[in-house]
């Protein structure tokens, strides 16, 4: 069996551009947001929190899949934003992303 994604669906892990915007940092992730990103990217994700100065903005624009465990691995980071006294919002977002926070009632959280 075959866990590979069909030819031309692009890549199935979440990648991530970071660009320094001021006093924040602009995060633009494309892909899937699942159990892999709370792995890897989150990883990621929480280190350039701890260095930014303000927080992060999230452009989630081309996130096409979104489970639990990548809405997990948003609130953890709002978590930690919170701690530091730094806020994580998000800019843009995919209809996928958005049904998700609707859904769970999160969407008010990034704001």
């Amino acid at each position: 069996m075959n866990a590979d994604p069909p030819a031309g669906a692009g890549p199935r892990l979440a990648t991530a551009d970071v660009r320094p915007e001021g006093r924040r940092v602009r995060v633009t992730v494309a892909g899937e947001l699942d159990l892999s990103t709370d792995r890897r990217l989150g990883d990621d994700l929480r280190a350039t929190l701890r260095n930014s100065a303000q927080g992060i903005d999230l452009d989630l624009h081309g996130v096409r899949f979104v489970d639990c465990s990548g809405l997990n691995a948003l609130l953890g980071l709002r978590c930690q934003a919170l701690e530091e006294g730094k806020t994580v919002v998000i800019r843009s977002s995919s209809p996928v992303v958005d049904r998700l926070l609707e859904l769970t009632g999160a969407d008010g959280l990034f704001g």
